[in-house]
């Protein structure tokens, strides 16, 4: 199997690992595995924390905006129309 690589000093240690026994072998794909899978799970973990940024959550900091003159009790008419939430606020699922 041939690859394309820009990397001459890494395509150097990737032939002299194909003359390694098996065992080293698998050592060396083990190794490759667990470092691309910390990335990945390093790019998904700053993903969901974007997001998060991105949802108010209770005890996260500030509250949404509360509509003024809520009702006294509950099926009365608000006596003004509710503010609109702070840009970014999406609420919870």
């Amino acid at each position: 199997m041939r690859a394309k690589t820009e990397d001459r000093e890494l395509l150097r240690q990737f032939q002299e690992v194909e003359r390694l026994p098996g065992e080293d072998k698998q050592i060396v794909k083990t190794l490759l595995e667990a470092l691309l899978l910390r990335r990945k799970i390093q790019s998904l973990a700053t993903q969901q924390q974007q997001v998060r940024s991105l949802t108010w959550r209770p005890g996260a900091g500030a509250l949404p905006a509360r509509p003024r003159g809520r009702p006294a009790c509950p099926g009365r008419p608000l006596a003004v129309a509710p503010s609109p939430q702070p840009a970014g606020w999406t609420p919870s699922p």
